[in-house]
Protein backbone atom coordinates (compact mmCIF):
# COMPACT_ATOMS: atom_id res chain seq x y z
CA UNK A 1 0.00 0.00 0.00
CA UNK A 2 1.21 3.67 -0.41
CA UNK A 3 2.24 5.69 2.87
CA UNK A 4 -0.63 7.31 3.28
CA UNK A 5 -2.75 4.37 3.29
CA UNK A 6 -0.79 2.17 6.07
CA UNK A 7 -0.96 5.48 8.54
CA UNK A 8 -4.67 6.10 8.18
CA UNK A 9 -5.26 2.21 9.04
CA UNK A 10 -3.53 2.70 12.30
CA UNK A 11 -5.60 5.55 12.49
CA UNK A 12 -8.84 3.86 12.05
CA UNK A 13 -7.55 0.50 13.68
CA UNK A 14 -7.13 3.03 16.62
CA UNK A 15 -10.75 4.30 15.86
CA UNK A 16 -11.83 1.01 16.18
CA UNK A 17 -10.70 0.35 19.65
CA UNK A 18 -11.94 3.67 20.90
CA UNK A 19 -15.54 2.26 20.18
CA UNK A 20 -15.00 -0.76 21.49
CA UNK A 21 -13.78 1.24 25.02
CA UNK A 22 -10.37 -0.44 24.63
CA UNK A 23 -8.20 2.53 25.36
CA UNK A 24 -5.36 0.67 25.93
CA UNK A 25 -5.20 -0.37 22.33
CA UNK A 26 -6.21 2.84 21.09
CA UNK A 27 -3.23 4.61 22.56
CA UNK A 28 -0.85 1.51 20.98
CA UNK A 29 -2.48 2.25 17.55
CA UNK A 30 -1.77 6.16 17.47
CA UNK A 31 1.91 5.63 18.99
CA UNK A 32 2.54 2.95 15.79
CA UNK A 33 0.82 5.90 13.46
CA UNK A 34 3.09 8.22 14.95
CA UNK A 35 6.08 5.84 14.49
CA UNK A 36 5.20 5.58 10.75
CA UNK A 37 5.25 9.18 10.55
CA UNK A 38 8.79 9.50 12.27
CA UNK A 39 10.26 6.23 9.76
CA UNK A 40 8.21 7.82 6.61
CA UNK A 41 11.23 9.83 4.96
CA UNK A 42 13.79 7.80 6.22
CA UNK A 43 12.33 4.46 4.99
CA UNK A 44 12.28 6.18 1.69
CA UNK A 45 15.68 7.77 1.45
CA UNK A 46 17.02 3.71 2.40
CA UNK A 47 15.08 2.51 -0.80
CA UNK A 48 16.54 5.75 -2.35
CA UNK A 49 20.00 4.74 -1.41
CA UNK A 50 19.55 0.98 -2.56
CA UNK A 51 18.71 2.03 -5.94
CA UNK A 52 21.56 4.24 -6.36
CA UNK A 53 23.78 1.87 -5.41
CA UNK A 54 22.23 -0.48 -7.59
CA UNK A 55 23.60 1.12 -10.86
CA UNK A 56 26.44 3.43 -11.02
CA UNK A 57 25.56 5.17 -14.27
CA UNK A 58 21.94 5.59 -13.59
CA UNK A 59 21.16 9.18 -11.94
CA UNK A 60 21.38 9.66 -8.76
CA UNK A 61 17.51 9.58 -6.90
CA UNK A 62 16.86 12.16 -4.44
CA UNK A 63 13.90 11.89 -2.42
CA UNK A 64 11.39 15.24 -1.73
CA UNK A 65 11.43 16.09 2.00
CA UNK A 66 8.78 14.71 4.53
CA UNK A 67 6.25 17.94 5.30
CA UNK A 68 4.25 15.94 7.28
CA UNK A 69 5.32 14.61 10.42
CA UNK A 70 2.25 15.27 13.25
CA UNK A 71 -1.32 14.17 12.29
CA UNK A 72 -3.77 16.26 14.43
CA UNK A 73 -6.91 13.96 13.96
CA UNK A 74 -4.63 10.94 15.70
CA UNK A 75 -3.62 13.43 18.49
CA UNK A 76 -7.51 14.43 18.55
CA UNK A 77 -8.23 10.58 19.53
CA UNK A 78 -5.62 10.70 22.16
CA UNK A 79 -6.90 13.84 23.90
CA UNK A 80 -10.47 12.37 23.90
CA UNK A 81 -9.29 9.24 25.85
CA UNK A 82 -7.33 11.12 28.01
CA UNK A 83 -10.60 12.93 28.71
CA UNK A 84 -12.36 9.81 28.92
CA UNK A 85 -9.74 8.69 31.48
CA UNK A 86 -9.76 11.95 33.44
CA UNK A 87 -6.13 12.20 32.43
CA UNK A 88 -6.50 16.39 31.73
CA UNK A 89 -2.29 16.86 32.00
CA UNK A 90 -1.82 13.93 29.05
CA UNK A 91 -4.76 15.71 27.22
CA UNK A 92 -3.79 19.25 26.86
CA UNK A 93 -0.47 17.71 25.78
CA UNK A 94 -2.42 16.57 22.71
CA UNK A 95 -4.31 20.31 22.71
CA UNK A 96 -0.86 21.69 22.26
CA UNK A 97 -0.23 19.19 19.49
CA UNK A 98 -3.04 19.73 17.73
CA UNK A 99 -2.32 23.75 17.69
CA UNK A 100 1.44 22.50 16.83
CA UNK A 101 0.14 20.57 13.97
CA UNK A 102 -1.82 23.35 12.41
CA UNK A 103 1.34 25.91 13.29
CA UNK A 104 3.74 24.33 11.69
CA UNK A 105 2.10 22.41 8.60
CA UNK A 106 0.13 25.22 7.38
CA UNK A 107 0.34 24.03 3.65
CA UNK A 108 -1.30 20.93 5.19
CA UNK A 109 -3.37 22.22 7.55
CA UNK A 110 -4.66 25.27 5.29
CA UNK A 111 -7.76 25.64 7.18
CA UNK A 112 -8.77 27.19 10.54
CA UNK A 113 -8.30 25.64 13.37
CA UNK A 114 -11.11 23.83 15.12
CA UNK A 115 -12.08 25.39 18.94
CA UNK A 116 -10.87 23.01 21.50
CA UNK A 117 -11.22 24.89 24.42
CA UNK A 118 -14.87 23.65 24.98
CA UNK A 119 -13.38 20.20 25.38
CA UNK A 120 -11.57 21.29 28.52
CA UNK A 121 -14.71 23.56 29.91
CA UNK A 122 -15.69 22.44 33.73
CA UNK A 123 -19.54 21.77 33.47
CA UNK A 124 -22.44 20.43 35.03
CA UNK A 125 -23.98 19.19 31.38
CA UNK A 126 -22.70 15.99 29.51
CA UNK A 127 -19.93 16.58 26.49
CA UNK A 128 -21.20 15.17 23.61
CA UNK A 129 -18.18 14.71 20.81
CA UNK A 130 -18.41 14.07 16.98
CA UNK A 131 -16.62 12.82 13.94
CA UNK A 132 -17.31 12.99 10.56
CA UNK A 133 -15.83 12.16 7.25
CA UNK A 134 -16.75 13.24 3.97
CA UNK A 135 -15.78 12.97 0.82
CA UNK A 136 -13.11 10.19 -1.07
CA UNK A 137 -9.37 10.28 -1.04
CA UNK A 138 -6.52 10.77 -3.90
CA UNK A 139 -6.87 8.05 -6.82
CA UNK A 140 -3.91 7.51 -9.12
CA UNK A 141 -4.48 8.49 -13.06
CA UNK A 142 -2.02 7.45 -15.74
CA UNK A 143 0.52 10.21 -16.80
CA UNK A 144 1.60 9.68 -20.25
CA UNK A 145 5.78 10.25 -21.05
CA UNK A 146 7.86 10.01 -23.86
CA UNK A 147 11.77 9.60 -23.50
CA UNK A 148 14.16 10.21 -26.84
CA UNK A 149 18.05 9.69 -26.04
CA UNK A 150 21.16 10.88 -27.41
CA UNK A 151 24.33 10.50 -26.26
CA UNK A 152 24.87 10.35 -22.76
CA UNK A 153 21.34 12.02 -21.78
CA UNK A 154 17.86 11.63 -22.32
CA UNK A 155 15.20 14.25 -23.58
CA UNK A 156 11.44 13.42 -21.51
CA UNK A 157 8.12 14.90 -22.90
CA UNK A 158 5.19 14.48 -21.36
CA UNK A 159 1.42 14.46 -23.18
CA UNK A 160 -0.77 17.10 -22.17
CA UNK A 161 -4.18 18.19 -24.35
CA UNK A 162 -2.89 15.51 -26.92
CA UNK A 163 0.30 17.04 -27.27
CA UNK A 164 4.09 16.51 -26.24
CA UNK A 165 5.54 18.84 -24.44
CA UNK A 166 9.15 18.92 -23.15
CA UNK A 167 9.54 18.64 -19.64
CA UNK A 168 13.32 17.70 -18.81
CA UNK A 169 16.86 16.81 -20.29
CA UNK A 170 18.14 13.85 -17.51
CA UNK A 171 22.38 13.22 -18.20
CA UNK A 172 22.49 9.24 -18.74
CA UNK A 173 25.86 8.52 -18.96
CA UNK A 174 26.47 5.26 -21.34
CA UNK A 175 23.19 5.74 -23.19
CA UNK A 176 23.44 5.77 -26.64
CA UNK A 177 21.03 7.66 -29.17
CA UNK A 178 17.82 6.67 -30.89
CA UNK A 179 16.36 5.16 -28.30
CA UNK A 180 12.35 6.20 -28.56
CA UNK A 181 10.12 4.78 -25.56
CA UNK A 182 6.59 5.82 -24.49
CA UNK A 183 5.67 5.13 -20.76
CA UNK A 184 2.89 6.24 -18.12
CA UNK A 185 3.51 7.35 -14.72
CA UNK A 186 1.07 7.12 -11.83
CA UNK A 187 0.46 10.68 -10.52
CA UNK A 188 -2.45 10.98 -7.63
CA UNK A 189 -5.53 13.03 -7.77
CA UNK A 190 -7.87 14.49 -5.58
CA UNK A 191 -11.36 13.68 -5.79
CA UNK A 192 -12.64 16.30 -2.90
CA UNK A 193 -15.91 16.47 -1.60
CA UNK A 194 -19.20 18.14 -2.70
CA UNK A 195 -20.25 18.52 1.20
CA UNK A 196 -19.94 22.09 2.26
CA UNK A 197 -21.29 22.01 5.70
CA UNK A 198 -21.75 19.64 8.31
CA UNK A 199 -24.46 20.95 10.43
CA UNK A 200 -25.49 18.84 14.33
CA UNK A 201 -29.19 19.50 15.54
CA UNK A 202 -30.24 18.18 18.72
CA UNK A 203 -33.92 17.58 18.89
CA UNK A 204 -34.37 19.56 15.47
CA UNK A 205 -32.68 23.03 16.22
CA UNK A 206 -28.79 23.56 15.20
CA UNK A 207 -26.42 22.91 18.08
CA UNK A 208 -22.99 23.08 16.04
CA UNK A 209 -21.33 22.99 13.07
CA UNK A 210 -18.63 20.83 12.37
CA UNK A 211 -15.13 21.95 11.46
CA UNK A 212 -12.00 20.46 10.01
CA UNK A 213 -9.49 18.79 11.49
CA UNK A 214 -7.53 16.75 8.95
CA UNK A 215 -7.74 16.77 5.00
CA UNK A 216 -7.05 13.40 4.42
CA UNK A 217 -6.32 14.08 0.98
CA UNK A 218 -3.88 16.55 1.67
CA UNK A 219 -1.86 14.16 3.63
CA UNK A 220 -2.32 11.27 0.51
CA UNK A 221 -0.99 13.82 -2.09
CA UNK A 222 2.15 15.18 0.16
CA UNK A 223 3.22 11.89 1.09
CA UNK A 224 3.56 10.34 -2.08
CA UNK A 225 4.97 13.41 -2.99
CA UNK A 226 7.95 11.73 -1.07
CA UNK A 227 8.58 8.77 -3.44
CA UNK A 228 7.49 10.18 -6.87
CA UNK A 229 11.91 10.98 -7.79
CA UNK A 230 11.66 7.08 -6.82
CA UNK A 231 9.10 6.12 -9.46
CA UNK A 232 10.22 8.52 -11.66
CA UNK A 233 13.36 7.67 -11.84
CA UNK A 234 12.62 3.63 -11.82
CA UNK A 235 10.49 3.87 -14.57
CA UNK A 236 12.79 5.55 -16.85
CA UNK A 237 15.49 3.16 -16.05
CA UNK A 238 13.30 0.53 -16.67
CA UNK A 239 12.16 1.43 -19.68
CA UNK A 240 15.33 2.20 -21.13
CA UNK A 241 16.23 -1.21 -20.31
CA UNK A 242 13.25 -3.05 -22.14
CA UNK A 243 14.29 -0.73 -24.76
CA UNK A 244 18.16 -1.74 -25.16
CA UNK A 245 17.12 -5.26 -24.64
CA UNK A 246 13.85 -4.79 -27.47
CA UNK A 247 16.89 -3.39 -30.07
CA UNK A 248 19.47 -6.06 -29.09
CA UNK A 249 16.84 -8.97 -29.82
CA UNK A 250 15.59 -7.33 -32.87
CA UNK A 251 19.33 -6.76 -34.30
CA UNK A 252 19.49 -10.82 -33.73
CA UNK A 253 16.35 -11.81 -35.06
CA UNK A 254 17.51 -9.39 -38.18
CA UNK A 255 20.81 -11.74 -38.25
CA UNK A 256 18.59 -14.75 -38.45
CA UNK A 257 15.60 -13.65 -41.01
CA UNK A 258 17.35 -11.36 -43.00
CA UNK A 259 15.63 -8.69 -42.30
CA UNK A 260 12.65 -7.88 -44.90
CA UNK A 261 8.97 -8.27 -44.51
CA UNK A 262 9.86 -10.53 -41.54
CA UNK A 263 12.22 -8.48 -39.92
CA UNK A 264 9.72 -5.81 -39.83
CA UNK A 265 6.95 -7.71 -38.64
CA UNK A 266 9.05 -8.83 -35.99
CA UNK A 267 10.06 -5.60 -34.55
CA UNK A 268 6.05 -4.58 -35.10
CA UNK A 269 5.84 -7.30 -32.49
CA UNK A 270 8.18 -7.23 -29.74
CA UNK A 271 7.73 -3.13 -29.89
CA UNK A 272 4.27 -3.59 -29.33
CA UNK A 273 5.16 -6.31 -26.68
CA UNK A 274 7.87 -3.77 -25.66
CA UNK A 275 4.97 -0.77 -25.20
CA UNK A 276 2.31 -2.79 -23.54
CA UNK A 277 4.62 -3.43 -20.37
CA UNK A 278 4.86 0.25 -19.38
CA UNK A 279 1.78 0.97 -18.34
CA UNK A 280 1.27 3.00 -14.89
CA UNK A 281 -0.12 1.20 -11.65
CA UNK A 282 -3.11 2.62 -10.78
CA UNK A 283 -3.49 0.19 -7.33
CA UNK A 284 -4.74 1.70 -4.20
CA UNK A 285 -7.63 2.31 -1.69
CA UNK A 286 -10.75 3.88 -3.10
CA UNK A 287 -12.28 3.79 0.26
CA UNK A 288 -10.65 5.92 2.51
CA UNK A 289 -12.67 9.97 3.43
CA UNK A 290 -10.88 13.15 1.78
CA UNK A 291 -11.74 14.95 4.96
CA UNK A 292 -11.77 14.72 8.88
CA UNK A 293 -14.33 17.14 10.83
CA UNK A 294 -14.93 17.69 14.28
CA UNK A 295 -17.14 19.39 16.93
CA UNK A 296 -18.25 19.44 20.69
CA UNK A 297 -21.85 20.16 22.42
CA UNK A 298 -22.63 20.29 25.72
CA UNK A 299 -26.18 19.01 26.85
CA UNK A 300 -28.44 18.19 29.90
CA UNK A 301 -28.88 14.59 31.41
CA UNK A 302 -31.94 13.13 29.31
CA UNK A 303 -32.87 11.27 25.92
CA UNK A 304 -32.25 13.19 22.32
CA UNK A 305 -33.06 13.05 18.62
CA UNK A 306 -29.33 13.88 17.16
CA UNK A 307 -29.30 14.55 13.85
CA UNK A 308 -26.18 15.17 11.25
CA UNK A 309 -27.33 16.63 8.08
CA UNK A 310 -24.19 17.33 5.34
CA UNK A 311 -25.04 20.09 3.19
CA UNK A 312 -23.65 21.18 -0.60
CA UNK A 313 -22.47 24.88 -1.17
CA UNK A 314 -25.67 25.80 -2.10
CA UNK A 315 -27.29 24.75 1.35
CA UNK A 316 -29.02 21.62 -0.14
CA UNK A 317 -29.17 18.82 2.36
CA UNK A 318 -27.33 15.72 0.15
CA UNK A 319 -27.57 13.32 3.53
CA UNK A 320 -28.77 13.17 7.18
CA UNK A 321 -27.18 10.90 9.80
CA UNK A 322 -30.19 9.99 11.97
CA UNK A 323 -29.62 8.87 15.92
CA UNK A 324 -33.09 9.01 17.27
CA UNK A 325 -33.39 8.21 21.26
CA UNK A 326 -29.80 8.96 22.85
CA UNK A 327 -29.48 8.62 26.09
CA UNK A 328 -27.30 10.97 27.36
CA UNK A 329 -25.69 10.58 30.86
CA UNK A 330 -22.48 11.58 32.42
CA UNK A 331 -19.64 8.91 33.34
CA UNK A 332 -20.34 7.00 29.97
CA UNK A 333 -17.00 7.14 29.42
CA UNK A 334 -16.62 8.01 25.31
CA UNK A 335 -19.66 9.81 24.36
CA UNK A 336 -18.15 10.01 20.64
CA UNK A 337 -20.77 9.98 17.71
CA UNK A 338 -18.91 9.11 14.39
CA UNK A 339 -20.35 9.86 10.90
CA UNK A 340 -19.62 9.47 7.32
CA UNK A 341 -20.96 10.51 4.18
CA UNK A 342 -18.22 9.82 1.16
CA UNK A 343 -19.57 12.10 -1.34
Amino acid sequence: GEDYEDIYLNLFMALTYYRLGLFEETVVEIRALNEELTMLEDKNRKIAEKENYSDDKRPEIKINNNRFYSSALARYLSMLVYLSEGNVDEALIDKEKIHEAFRTQSELYNFPEPPLDIYFNHSSKVKLNFLSFVGRSPIKHSWNMKVDSYTNGVSIFIEENGQWNFFEQIIWPGIKPGLNIKFSLPKMQKRGTNINRVEVLVNGRIETVLTPIESLENIAMETYKIKEPIIYLKSIARSLGKAIANETLNRELDKETGGGLLGSLTRFATGAALGATENADLRGSRYLPSLALVGCIELDVGIYDIQINYLDEYGNIIYSDFHDNQMVKKNSGKNLFESVCLN
